[in-house]
């Protein structure tokens, strides 16, 4: 009797404890089940997403194909719609594009600051300040102020006639401008009381090339004597800091004050720390450099003649940019220092996104050759001086915002695309939506 009780027990143990290891083996293969499950879902959505992307490509690529102005609208608008809901990037080039085309067809681009028509207008843009300046042969400086609804002109001053243009520049909040004259003067205007005289800063018998602001109001550099002297003013005296051999074509500085940059006329670069010690590097391997500016304390951004843009980082080049086999001739940064426009002699401007050098750019084609750039206070838009082959000026507005142009684009159509265009450029087996509401 003992023996079969030990045995019942014994066969009731291993009854219990095989159940318990098939219960979590079951319990093992449901968990398992749903991962799967979850995995074949997320594969179906991350496909689907993909599927849809590539039809915005595509559907972008036909809008810009097709003749009739309606359907090319709707195609441009609905690659941007899937673009957008599906997570594509959203400076996407090919769709920036497509609907760049569909309103310049409209007329409703580039947008235009109508009341600047005057000649060889150079934009200011004060890091710090929410408008833009500019000035050109007139030496007429005029306010552009950003609102809802559109560009505001404003005329601030009125410069004498030995006033050189082209050395005009603002500092960061766009409260003091510094222009050079051919006198070997710099004037420098309170821009919040305009009627005053300005202060004058006489560096004698000189030639003045470019002036540029110190930050946080710590006076401003002047490239001077051809390029071969630098001066510092630091708002009580102006005094000689850097003699040169050779002569510097441009100036620039990071924001934080420090280093000072230079290029001469050979192409060899110079940085200056704040005690003016001197380091130089060169790029022999590269074609000629046309213009730079300062990223950061340690990032120099550099366009050439080859169409090229260098990104050089404590004497060794980090990056180089491909968007164009023209010649580069002006670089800018945005105002938060995310995105970089360039232009090109062939009348091209390309927009980088920084954080995302691995994206293609933006790329508009200008109607007229570029004299100046850049961005809006709010970093949506590129503010482009232009000279056409009349010799006549314009200041024109790109939209970088694609969400803007979909819905500006929106209001010009006049139906939806049908159940028959949807199947043949979109897809005959996905579900029909309006394009426009």
């Amino acid at each position: 009797m003992q023996k079969t009780f030990a045995l019942l027990t014994f066969l009731l143990s291993l009854y219990s404890a095989v159940y318990s290891q098939n219960a979590r083996l079951i319990d093992s293969l449901k968990l398992e089940t749903r991962i799967a499950q979850n995995r074949a879902i997320a594969a179906k959505k991350d496909a689907d997403r993909r599927r849809y992307l590539a039809i915005a490509q595509t559907i972008a690529e036909i809008s810009i194909e097709v003749h009739d102005p309606e359907l090319s609208k709707l195609l441009s608008i609905q690659a941007h719609r899937f673009n957008s809901k599906y997570d594509g990037y959203i400076y996407d080039p090919k769709i920036h594009f497509a609907l760049t085309k569909a309103l310049e067809r409209e007329g409703l681009l580039p947008q235009k600051i109508e009341d600047v028509f005057k000649s060889n207008q150079r934009i200011l843009s004060p890091p710090a300040a929410p408008f833009l300046f500019c000035i050109g042969k007139d030496k007429v400086l005029t306010k552009l102020s950003q609102q809802e609804s559109g560009w505001r002109t404003e005329n601030i001053l009125q410069l004498n006639s030995s006033c050189l243009p082209e050395t005009a520049v603002v500092n960061d909040s766009g409260d003091l401008l510094a222009h050079g004259t051919n006198a070997g003067v710099i004037e420098v205007y309170d821009l919040t009381r305009p009627n005053l005289k300005p202060k004058i800063v006489s560096i004698g018998k000189q030639s003045i090339q470019q002036i540029v602001f110190i930050p946080e109001g710590k006076g401003f550099y002047v490239l001077a004597n051809g390029g071969l002297r630098i001066l510092r003013y630091d708002l009580k005296k102006i005094e000689e800091v850097i003699n040169l051999k050779d002569p510097v074509t441009k100036l620039d500085i990071t924001v934080n004050g420090s280093p000072l940059v230079g290029m001469d006329t050979f192409g060899i670069f110079h940085i200056w720390d704040e005690s003016f010690r001197e380091n130089t590097f060169t790029l022999n391997k590269y074609a000629t450099p046309t213009d730079f500016i300062c990223a950061n304390e340690r990032n120099i951004i550099i366009s050439n003649k080859a169409g090229e843009i260098l990104i050089h980082s404590k004497e060794k080049m980090r990056r180089i940019l491909y968007g164009s086999r023209s010649v580069m001739t002006h670089i800018i940064l945005s105002h938060n220092k995310k995105f970089m426009a360039t232009a090109t002699q062939d009348n091209f401007i390309l927009i980088w996104n920084l954080k995302e050098l691995k994206e293609r750019p933006i790329k508009i084609q200008h109607s007229s050759s570029i004299h100046s750039l850049a961005f809006s206070p709010d970093d949506q838009s590129l503010v482009v001086s232009g000279i056409s082959q009349t010799g006549q000026n314009s200041i024109d507005i790109w939209p970088l915002s694609q969400a803007q142009m979909a819905e500006l684009l929106c209001t010009t159509v006049k139906r939806n695309l049908t159940l028959e265009e949807w199947e043949i450029y979109v897809a005959d087996d996905l579900p029909y939506e309006f394009t426009c509401h």
